[in-house]
């Protein structure tokens, strides 16, 4: 393939490195020396180590950001300060930025440095050990042509020139697909070999880098992620493929890796790899390879989740796969108690009183999600009043009437009957007519009035029933003296 000749630095590439003696005097007064950074002559036709095999190369860039550890200094934040595009130049320190840790004088009166600058980048005191971070998330808000890994460098000196070396091995993924935006790629060992987690680099025999993994904070873990913001979107052919770079620390994988891809749209592709061994300093490519996500099904959702019912009554759900591009949208439904509630194609039919659950599946995956129904009688009241207006109840004055209230409770159909006369309120609409007492009215004077009877049955409204009361003279029996008119003459 062709060269690549795009900057690593900025995200990707790294360095630092002393030259001159020039200091820098900050707000505390201490001075920090200004270091000079070069990127180490590398064999054959390469010009320097910022390349990584033939494939591509990198340059310092302005605010490049660093770690450098020198006497008792602690993890202190330096910039690059010089021109864009050089492979050297100068890096000043950032005043008032030091990390966590440090502040302890270097047994080996070297100095030491580490790019990219981050806030748990250590060098431990006794032997010059670097401690760097390989992150386990990682977001890549550019993406130049061909390139988006994070190059990371070390370098140790006994001057203020400070040649750096690789201290990671770079993968290389070409991908394509039809309507693919990349938003992540995972990278994970079969065998549990770490790609992130805090590793321990040292410089061996000859100056070679040896990097070591001692779970330290138990934060070592077999997978890294980078994500791409935005989504990168992919050619829909070989020739139209992205590149993409991964940074991993050297490690011989016993079982490989596995490689999987989130689409920006929720899908998700898996490429298992029987690849052995990730090298420092060298990129390894891998031949173009079609992404076709696959949307797999994640979850379900049912609306409402709770119900009250009545027995009789039928009620529909919905039910919601997630995500909702998922290409399986089939759920299927059951009952935890059809005696309670049945269910079909989402419509619960209240049977009897009792609770039910009802659960909706997906086919792809067994999602499930559920909803708590809760079933009730359908009870109604209804209240008789007896001798009712049209039976033109009458009652003689001085005499009484007895009426009789009767509730009627329906039960989910079934009807029972109860007297409930002496339970209920009664009135009368003219006392001086009629008066009414238990259902017992007694007729006072001629005329008509109603009579009203109110009944609440528990947790239910008032009930109310009227009729319309004659009160009348009594008439003459048989044998009874006939009365004499006033104009009759004896």
């Amino acid at each position: 393939m062709k060269r690549l000749y795009s900057i690593l630095g900025l995200t990707a590439l790294a360095v630092i490195s002393s030259c001159s003696i020039k200091e820098e005097i900050v707000a505390t007064g201490q001075r920090y020396p200004t270091f000079y950074g070069i990127l180490e002559p590398a064999i054959g036709s390469m010009a320097t180590k910022a390349y990584v095999d033939d494939r591509a190369f990198g340059f310092w860039n302005e605010n490049d950001n660093l770690s450098i550890f020198y006497k008792d200094t602690e993890n202190k934040k330096y910039y690059y300060y010089g021109l864009d595009g050089t492979t050297s130049g100068s890096f000043k320190p950032v005043a008032g930025e030091d990390g966590f840790n440090g502040g302890v004088p270097i047994a080996t009166g070297l100095n030491y440095a580490i790019y990219p600058y981050h806030d748990f980048n250590s060098c431990q005191e006794e032997d010059g050990t670097l401690i760097i971070p390989f992150p386990k998330e990682r977001t890549i808000s550019a993406f130049p042509d061909g390139l988006g890994a994070s190059i990371m460098l070390v370098a140790k000196s006994e001057t203020t020139k400070l040649p750096f070396k690789h201290v990671a091995g770079y993968l290389g993924f070409n991908l394509y697909g039809d309507n693919v935006s990349v938003a992540s790629i995972t990278l994970t060992s079969k065998d549990n070999e770490p790609f992130s987690g805090y590793a321990d680099v040292i410089y061996g025999e000859g100056d070679q880098l040896q990097v070591t993994f001692t779970n330290r904070g138990k934060k070592d873990d077999p997978s890294c992620t980078f994500y791409y913001d935005p989504p990168v979107a992919l050619g829909g052919s070989p020739d139209e493929a992205k590149l993409f770079w991964i940074t991993l620390p050297p490690t011989v994988l016993t079982n490989g890796l596995t490689l999987t891809v989130k689409d920006a749209n929720g899908g998700v592709w898996n490429r298992e790899s029987s690849f052995k061994n990730i090298k420092v300093n060298t990129f390894q490519e891998f031949d173009p390879l079609e992404v076709i996500p696959v949307i797999s099904v994640m979850g379900v959702e049912v609306k409402p989740a709770s119900l009250e019912m009545a027995v009789g009554d039928t009620e529909t759900l919905s039910a919601t796969v997630l995500p909702s591009n998922a290409p399986n949208q089939d759920v299927s439904w059951s009952s935890s108690d059809s005696d309670i509630a049945t269910v079909e194609d989402g419509v619960v039919t209240a049977i009897a009183p009792g609770t039910a659950t009802i659960t909706v599946t997906t086919a792809e995956g067994g999602k499930t999600a559920t909803c708590a129904v809760t079933v009730k009688n359908v009870v109604t009241y209804d209240i008789i009043l007896s001798p009712a207006t049209a039976e033109e109840p009458t009652v003689f004055i001085g005499k009484t009437l007895a009426f009789t209230l009767t509730l009627i409770t329906t039960t989910n159909g079934d009807a029972v009957e109860s007297d409930i006369t002496e339970d209920a309120a009664w009135s009368s609409s003219a006392e001086d007519i009629a008066t009414v007492a238990a259902g017992i009215s007694t007729g006072v004077t001629k005329g008509s009035v109603t009579i009203t009877a109110k009944y609440t049955p528990a947790d239910a409204n008032e009930l109310s029933a009227s009729a319309e009361l004659k009160v009348t003279e009594e008439p003459n029996h048989a044998g009874d003296p006939t009365p004499v008119g006033e104009e009759e003459e004896l």
